[in-house]
């Protein structure tokens, strides 16, 4: 990182992007003699644990992409509980204040377990959006997936565009976007670059009618595809 021959022999280091960083100091004398210091680990950009999420997903032995996922959320304020989507059950959805569904769970372990749960729920998995309600019921109609490596943001009155405009490269290389056709009443945040119409990303209110019920809580439809994260 940087080399430092003066006394008294100091760097002063700013980080340019978020995430984790392990540093350690290596110091030698004029007769060849050799100390390393202890290895410290700085988080840059993270913001106080002040909620818990539950991370539902495939396999609690993260893969690349659902670690990628945890370390996000972590970033944003959240102490995360990893439940394997077999285990749902033993959720204590009181001790809660968000879900965050992966791509990487098997959605018929899931279907429509948390449709009447009163919290933020995020649903990565498209084969749950219909049973979510958050979309129609017919496959490649009403959701369904593309591949692509972009989506495109469609509105710029939503805080949860963050500024972003226009087409926003979201993969290293095209992969499988996941989408859906939500009711009126879903803000759509970003579409797919063949059809904006297939939001990429879409948040229900609470209250907000989706498919045939309303929203209990705040639903986020986000594209994520298993492995896609990685």
């Amino acid at each position: 990182m940087a080399e430092d021959a003066t006394h008294p022999y100091s760097y002063e280091w700013q980080a340019q992007y978020r995430g984790q960083y392990q540093l350690y100091a290596v110091a030698w004398d004029n007769d060849g003699h050799i100390s390393v210091s202890p290895q410290i680990e700085l988080r840059v950009g993270y913001r106080k644990k002040t909620m818990i999420a539950a991370l539902i997903v495939g396999d609690v032995e993260l893969k690349p992409a659902d670690l990628a996922i945890f370390d996000r959320l972590e970033m944003l304020g959240c102490h995360v509980a990893v439940f394997d989507d077999d285990q749902i059950n033993n959720i204590d959805l009181q001790q809660q204040n968000l879900i965050f569904i992966s791509a990487t769970c098997v959605p018929t372990r899931i279907k429509s377990a948390f449709l009447d749960t009163q919290l933020p729920i995020i649903v990565s998995e498209y084969q749950l959006f219909d049973d979510m309600k958050m979309s129609g019921n017919r496959l490649n109609s009403d959701y369904g997936r593309i591949e692509t490596s972009q989506v495109t943001v469609v509105t710029d009155s939503h805080p949860a565009t963050a500024g972003l405009q226009g087409e926003i490269v979201v993969y290293r290389k095209p992969d499988r976007i996941n989408w859906a056709k939500p009711s009126a009443e879903a803000h759509i945040i970003s579409g797919t670059a063949d059809d904006l119409s297939k939001a990429a990303v879409f948040i229900y209110d609470k209250g907000a009618s989706m498919a045939d019920v309303q929203a209990p809580a705040t639903r986020i439809g986000f594209f994520l595809q298993d492995g896609s994260a990685d």
